[in-house]
């Protein structure tokens, strides 16, 4: 940035707009040009504004680039637990598919058909189990009428058997509910989360406000910049103003004593001049005597002493060089 003689301020293309304290005295370069790149104009509070900025922008894209690795490892996990929900159910079908198995086995070996009355009540013993453990399932009135026949003649070998090994697969197919409902609730989840995905886009929002905040940070500095210079400008014409006050001081006291000194050599050259003196002597009103000639006389040399003295004191004071008193001829006169 520079500062013309007309007071124009042109921003400088150093980004940093880094000084040294030594620069400050090189500030004006030649034919009165300005230039705030030789300034000390970066104090403490520029810095501290620029990096407040930095931090907060960084603290931006942080947050989002966290926020979104969050989302990112909620999502894998809820993809693990689907992996275990399958795992589950494959074992789980697995452990009925055995069960089934082993029934399968017995009715062979008791060479049970399907269609016998005594595997039908079977399958009816399985229903009121399966009754027991999932409201959902309803026995008839003949369904439950059967039953009771059953429960009254008991159970033959063959359904004792079976049904011990039935007992399980209440539990098996409550686990087997559970593992199948987990992975449709994750799917479900990880499906609504990539749909929030692609109406929002945290990264990009995070990136415009860094680059937002970054701009109104530098608008600020150069506000602050401008401020400073304008401070430094006023601090040098008020000193400039100063200075000359102070010359024009000591010009009007110069002259001052130049017109003494001046008044003093009139006073001598009328007082050195006898045909004057004699002049001045007539026009007076009195007093022709010697005695009255003769104090006139040691007055003046008093006077011409006096006044030489006081010349070269005030000349002596005022350092004047004897070219500066030429023309004068005090020495003559005297």
């Amino acid at each position: 940035m520079k500062i013309n003689e007309n007071g124009s301020i042109f921003l400088s293309d150093d980004p940093r707009l880094q000084r040294t304290a030594n620069q400050e005295e090189k500030g004006k370069a030649k034919g009165g040009n300005v230039f705030a790149g030789d300034l000390n104009l970066v104090k403490d509070p520029v810095v501290q504004k620029r990096e407040e900025a930095r931090n907060k922008a960084m603290k931006v894209i942080t947050d989002a680039f966290s926020n979104e690795k969050k989302v990112d490892e909620d999502i894998k996990s809820r993809y693990a637990k689907i992996r275990d929900y399958e795992k589950q159910s494959k074992e789980i079908t697995e452990e009925m598919e055995a069960v089934e198995t082993e029934m399968e086995k017995l009715r062979e070996g008791y060479q049970i058909d399907k269609d016998s009355q005594e595997y039908k009540d079977l399958m009816l013993l399985e229903k009121r189990k399966d009754a027991e453990a999932d409201p959902e399932i309803k026995l008839t009135d003949e369904e439950k009428e059967r039953l009771n026949q059953i429960d009254e003649q008991g159970l033959t070998e063959f359904q004792q058997r079976s049904m011990e090994l039935y007992e399980p697969m209440n539990e098996l197919k409550e686990n087997l509910k559970e593992a199948k409902k987990g992975i449709i609730i994750e799917n479900a989840t990880i499906r609504g989360i990539k749909e929030e995905r692609l109406k929002h886009h945290p990264m990009v929002d995070a990136t415009k406000e860094k680059e937002d905040i970054l701009d109104a940070a530098k608008d600020e500095i150069y506000g602050m910049l401008v401020d400073e210079v304008k401070d430094h400008l006023d601090k040098e014409m008020e000193e400039e103003k100063e200075k000359a006050e102070e010359k024009a001081e000591e010009k009007k006291e110069k002259e001052e004593q130049i017109e003494e000194i001046k008044e003093r050599i009139e006073e001598l050259e009328r007082l050195a001049n006898p045909e004057k003196a004699e002049e001045e002597k007539k026009t007076s009103e009195q007093d022709s005597d010697i005695d009255r000639q003769m104090r006139n006389v040691l007055e003046m040399d008093a006077i011409r002493t006096d006044v030489k003295k006081e010349v070269e004191n005030i000349a002596d004071k005022m350092k004047l060089v004897a070219e500066d008193l030429k023309g004068l001829k005090v020495d003559e006169l005297l």
